[in-house]
């Protein structure tokens, strides 16, 4: 939830709209500082969960407005290169989506290299969520946190420059339905934040949702609705609900021979180029066998 709106300009030099600044209230209790860039281009269609917009939320306001930028750069290029010829360079012809992008400010001290490394963490994530969901990476649960649910999937021993990485998967349930947020870092501390930020924003638009606009009587979820938004509705839902804990019980019981999983290969590992790398540097990884969000399967766990 934001409050406070207001136009914060120490970026506005930048070629991307000014973010505005406002409070992001997390579920967990505490608030951040939330920066939102309007985006002129269209990612997800106007009227749905999403809106669309580049966020960035950190306790620092500046900060904040920073990881807004950096994520309008990163979907300008995601825009831009999609469908262009140099897509295959860059794995949009077998990924659409922006599984494994990141970006960083041009003008940060060691900016490529903080890219990449975002960039990994971000593949790592869709990497070790989809292997979990296809019953082939074991879980364990975590301390709750508030309201806050959390599963900490347990990564493969062969995947050796992650050894000391976590990826959680977060929940919470409300009169909206359950949310989720996605969370991986260089430690569980740093995924736990990542985890809390994204459950609390998507709870936010869930809820948002839910007051203005919903399934038909029937129950069905509309069509109109990207994939994205349509699996979070889905996943909200009573039946969705049961496919995940299902899965999660299946994972907590899943013997620790899975972490002998052989260690994914990476398919794109690379800086995209273009107008947008005057102001920022922005980078794609992927690894392969990874279920992308674009894959056509509303029930798949991906959003």
């Amino acid at each position: 939830m934001l409050s406070g709106l207001s136009t914060y300009s120490a970026v506005r030099d930048c070629y991307v709209a000014s973010p505005k600044i406002g409070r992001l209230k997390l579920l967990d209790g505490r608030s951040l500082w939330q920066a939102v860039c309007p985006m002129p281009l269209t990612i997800f269609e106007p009227g749905g969960v999403y809106a669309n917009v580049a966020v960035g939320a950190d306790t620092c306001k500046v900060v904040a407005a920073r990881k807004a930028v950096s994520e309008a750069l990163e979907r300008s290029a995601y825009v831009a290169v999609r469908q262009s010829e140099e897509r295959e360079d860059y794995g949009f012809a077998v990924c659409h989506d922006t599984t494994g992008m990141a970006a960083i400010p041009r003008l940060t001290f060691g900016a490529a290299a903080m890219a990449r490394s975002k960039a990994q963490m971000e593949a790592l994530e869709r990497w070790a969520i989809d292997h979990w969901w296809l019953g082939k990476l074991p879980a364990v649960r975590r301390n709750p946190v508030g309201p806050v649910q959390v599963l900490s999937i347990r990564l493969p021993r062969s995947i050796c420059g992650y050894r000391k990485s976590a990826v959680l998967i977060c929940w919470s349930d409300s009169e909206a339905g359950r949310s989720y947020g996605f969370g991986a870092g260089p430690s569980e501390s740093r995924a736990l934040e990542s985890g809390i930020t994204e459950l609390s924003r998507n709870h936010w638009a869930l809820t948002a949702f839910r007051t203005t606009k919903s399934s038909d009587c029937s129950g069905q979820i509309s069509a109109q609705l990207s994939l994205q938004e349509q699996r979070l509705l889905y996943f909200a839902s009573g039946e969705g609900r049961q496919a995940f804990d299902k899965c999660a019980q299946a994972s907590f019981r899943l013997c620790a021979n899975a972490l002998n999983t052989a260690p994914p290969r990476l398919l794109v590992d690379a800086e995209i180029r273009g107008p947008w790398s005057r102001y920022g540097v922005v980078w794609r990884c992927l690894f392969e066998e990874t279920l992308w969000m674009s894959a056509k399967d509303q029930c798949a766990f991906a959003f």
